[in-house]
């Protein structure tokens, strides 16, 4: 892998392994299980047996994936903190229990780590982090010194919890990024940024990735660990992928380089579309699988790859046999013999 940051490396960056993640959290106990989540919350589970117990079959099942590869495959678990920082804690009346609903996602994920002896050496346990506001509009940009003294709790009770790192997903603007990696650099915990893009490739607020990781790098001594797509189809972001053509001599500084991860929606549907609709799509798993395979092609340092919106166990193991079918075409090509 290819990357250039102040911190220290995480386990998973120093392996050319493919890390397996989760899938569509939300989306799957809302449309396939028939839970009701407030806000979207999904750590409200966490706070009752039955719910608890769901949730551990939810990470079960795409451990297993990866416990049951013979292929050399790791996995990140990613905790169910992304509604717990303190204006989402306030609306679910819940502002007194941060530190608990930390600890029990950490938790829950630590016990389905364990039932799992082959993983050890391959897992990471992620604390996830989401956005202030609404992942998909720009109602409030904060300043950076205020993102960073907003989810400073947050991280900190998610390190405290026994995290390995910090994932923020569905990041939609510079300035948020930039404090959240302020707060996690006070802490003393890997921070890892994924944003969410719109359907030509770019913020919703109309930047780059590129302008998104030269500012953000430029801003915090390139203090994320890494950089990961999340919330948006593949084919929304192929083509800037496509253009950016990295040139390996470069690699090192070059911004595509700090892409290590992807968690794409099953829907090729923009946000706003997805945001009406009264059905999941599902989208094509098969096909999602193939398509991330074209991601890792352009992005070869990336090694994190899993499902968001719309997306489920099947996606992620599409995932897996798309990466599978394709390490095995290198290798046969490799050991070939040359005809005389």
């Amino acid at each position: 892998m290819c990357f250039t940051n102040a911190t220290k490396l995480l386990p998973h960056q120093n392996r050319d392994v493919l890390y397996l993640t989760d899938s569509g959290l939300e989306t799957q106990l809302i449309f396939k299980d028939g839970f009701d989540l407030p806000e979207f919350a999904s750590f409200t589970l966490l706070l009752d047996q039955r719910g608890w117990e769901h949730c551990k079959q939810y990470y079960r099942r795409h451990a297993a994936l990866v416990a049951d590869s013979t292929n050399d495959v790791g996995f990140v678990f990613e905790s169910m903190t992304w509604r717990a920082s303190p204006d989402w804690l306030k609306k679910l009346r819940c502002e007194d229990r941060m530190q608990e609903i930390a600890n029990k996602s950490i938790q829950l994920l630590a016990e389905v780590r364990e039932e799992f002896p082959t993983l050890a050496k391959n897992t990471i346990l992620s604390g996830t982090v989401g956005p202030r506001g609404d992942a998909y509009a720009t109602e409030h940009i904060m300043s950076s010194e205020e993102a960073k003294s907003y989810h400073l709790p947050l991280i900190q009770a998610i390190q405290k919890a026994g995290a390995d790192m910090v994932r923020v997903a569905t990041l939609n603007n510079i300035n948020e990024g930039i404090g959240i990696v302020l707060a996690a650099q006070e802490v003393g915990i890997p921070c890892v940024l994924s944003y969410t893009l719109e359907t030509d490739g770019r913020l919703v607020t109309g930047e780059s990735m590129k302008q998104v990781i030269e500012t953000i790098d430029a801003a915090t001594n390139n203090g994320p660990a890494y950089y990961m797509i999340n919330c948006a189809h593949p084919t929304h972001f192929l083509p800037a992928l496509k253009e950016a053509s990295v040139d390996d001599k470069k690699c090192s500084s070059h911004w595509i380089s700090r892409i290590g991860g992807v968690r794409g929606n099953a829907s090729k549907r923009s946000h706003a579309e997805l945001d009406n609709a009264t059905e999941l799509d599902e989208g094509n798993p098969e096909e999602f699988g193939k398509d991330n395979l074209n991601v890792m092609k352009l992005l070869p340092q990336a090694n994190v790859f899993g499902g968001c919106c719309g997306t489920d166990v099947r996606h992620v193991e599409s995932i897996l046999s798309s990466y599978v079918e394709s390490s095995q075409v290198r290798v046969e090509k490799k050991t070939k013999p040359t005809q005389q």
